[in-house]
């Protein structure tokens, strides 16, 4: 028979084991501080020799913090600085050929 006194006293609902809270205040400090995406803060991670942490894992610390996945990349670009970084790679062009 399954006896209660064995059971874990803080149980994680999501199953698994939770990230040290260093690990967890970490993500956060990356994603606040360079605004990078899922992917970028793996990337800085495992620069640091941290390689036990999944894009699931970071999402899921993101998502119980508030913190958005990254930057809004839907911004548009204003037609005058487009029309005009064009124009200066034109005349750039027309100078080496």
């Amino acid at each position: 028979m399954w006896d209660q006194q064995n059971k874990n006293p803080t149980p994680n609902p999501k199953g698994g084991q939770r990230k040290p809270r260093e690990l967890r205040e970490l993500v956060i400090h990356i994603a606040q501080t360079t605004g990078f995406g899922y992917t970028r803060i793996i990337g800085e991670l495992r620069k640091m020799g941290i390689k036990k942490i999944s894009r699931q894992t970071v999402r899921n610390i993101l998502k119980e913090e508030g913190i958005s996945p990254g930057p809004d990349r839907t911004w548009k670009i204003p037609l005058s600085l487009t029309t005009r970084n064009v124009n200066h790679v034109f005349q750039f062009s027309d100078l080496t050929a």
